[in-house]
């Protein structure tokens, strides 16, 4: 079943991909390599939740980072 939703996820993420790219100019190499970077650890982040549910998540990750700013500015 997991794999099943990667599968689709994946067909999903390939598609926006795609639409994306055809309305990207020819010559923008920097912008291309930036989408499929973001694209792939977008990916890599819905296989993690996927097979690994008690990892961080996002939003998680990001709060735990900031947690010490915070701290500070209070």
């Amino acid at each position: 079943m997991k794999l099943i939703v990667l599968i689709v996820l994946g067909i999903l993420m390939l598609g926006m991909m795609l639409f994306e790219l055809s309305r990207l100019k020819a010559n923008k190499k920097k912008e291309k390599w930036t989408m499929f970077g973001l694209y792939g650890i977008a990916f890599g982040l819905v296989f993690m939740q996927t097979y690994f549910p008690d990892t961080y998540g996002p939003t998680q990750l990001i709060s735990d980072l900031f947690s010490p700013v915070t701290k500070l500015l209070k």
